[in-house]
């Protein structure tokens, strides 16, 4: 599965221009005409608790700080982030309402045809804020202790066991079906609302197992207090935050790395 999601500022400008003239055209913006000249907006492509929302308010108060300028998050969340995308393509490209970004985006022509927006030349993207792996976290009321237990009960109940999203599309969704393509095993997809809604489902029993992402609201709290387990992470480092889990970089039985890209 994919070791890293991704996570960008974009930005919506009116012509394309290269990644590393955008700080040069904001900079002009704020000689020019007093940037920030009014208060922005931070667009979450997640609704309130997904890893997205979290990424956008650390962000927003960094901003707001650096600024001294209002900086306010907003959550449009649905159609696999296509929604928040449509809505920040809409907007004037005055440096005023930026957008939280994720790898999502690059399978947006795979996924989608017809869209209001030119998911590659309509955006240009700021500037990587962090990167951060998928967990493979599964309900508590499963009876099992690793990734090995839990891809062997899932071929031994296949169609059974089901993993929950943050919608279609998402990068919850995508990780969830890479594993099931390497893994050889038939999990049935729910997508829900977002990340957040997914995991209180998980945290619920409602869903087997969930791929989220280490931002996705209280994930670490809830596996220490047991609500939910951790089985590994899909990186090839063990993460500073949780080092008793282990790496997804194991062989499966069809003989493929957990962790391919």
């Amino acid at each position: 599965m994919h070791r890293l999601t991704q996570t960008f500022i974009a930005i919506r400008l009116v012509a394309r221009i290269a990644a590393w003239g955008i700080a040069a055209a904001i900079s002009s913006m704020a000689m020019a005409d007093g940037y920030p000249s009014k208060p922005i907006t931070v667009v979450a492509v997640s609704p309130p608790g997904g890893g997205d929302d979290f990424t956008a308010r650390l962000f927003a108060q960094q901003l707001r700080e650096s600024t001294k300028q209002t900086v306010m998050v907003e959550n449009i969340a649905g159609g696999g982030a296509t929604i928040a995308y449509a809505n920040v393509a809409r907007s004037a490209p005055d440096g005023h309402r930026l957008l939280i970004s994720n790898s999502v985006q690059t399978s947006f022509p795979a996924l989608y045809n017809n869209l209001p927006f030119d998911p590659v030349e309509g955006f240009e993207h700021i500037g990587l804020i962090f990167k951060t792996p998928f967990a493979v976290t599964v309900s508590s009321r499963l009876n099992v202790k690793t990734l090995a237990e839990f891809i062997q009960l899932a071929k031994a109940s296949p169609g059974k066991l089901n993993f929950g999203s943050g919608g279609s599309g998402t990068g919850n969704h995508l990780a969830g079906e890479i594993f099931k393509n390497i893994t050889g095993t038939d999990i049935v997809h729910v997508p829900f609302k977002g990340a957040g809604p997914a995991m209180v489902a998980l945290l619920g029993g409602q869903i087997d197992v969930m791929f989220a992402t280490l931002t996705t609201g209280g994930l670490a709290g809830h596996h220490a207090s047991g609500s939910v387990k951790i089985l590994a992470i899909s990186d090839d480092r063990r993460a500073l935050s949780l080092p008793s889990i282990p790496t997804a970089g194991q062989f499966n039985p069809r003989g493929k790395r957990i962790d391919c890209p």
